[in-house]
């Protein structure tokens, strides 16, 4: 098991031995395509396209678990009103910028989450 929920700053994933839809639809001869939140670990080797998805668009984590302007920052990056205080590189979950991923190849960090549903829909 996972133990929790996936951050910004976790290096764990998907274990291998999981079987994903992915996984369990290649052999009757489907194509897969995941769109969305991922949330099972963003390192190259815990990504969907390495778990049985032949294409995938989204992100690896929850919006709130990736340091960037639209979250819990002010724009001097050191506090806001829901209380949360400190730095990028200080605060366990909120260390990295969101970024969207297209298979293994991030196309933006941070991502502009004004433009993300259009990018699903038109991906899907």
């Amino acid at each position: 098991t996972l133990g929790s929920a996936m951050t910004s700053g976790n290096v764990g994933g998907l274990p291998s031995n999981e079987t994903t839809l992915g996984e369990a639809l290649k052999p009757v001869g489907y194509d897969t395509k995941l769109v969305g939140k991922w949330h099972l670990g963003q390192r190259p080797q815990y990504l969907p396209p390495n778990h049985g998805y032949d294409e995938w668009i989204g992100i690896p984590f929850s919006v709130d678990a990736g340091c960037s302007w639209w979250a819990f920052w002010t724009p001097d990056n050191t506090s806001t009103a829901s209380g949360v205080s400190g730095t990028c590189e200080s605060n366990e979950w909120h260390r990295y910028p969101l970024p969207l991923f297209d298979n293994l190849t991030i196309v933006e960090q941070p991502i502009d989450l004004s433009t993300l549903q259009t990018r699903y829909v038109a991906s899907a």
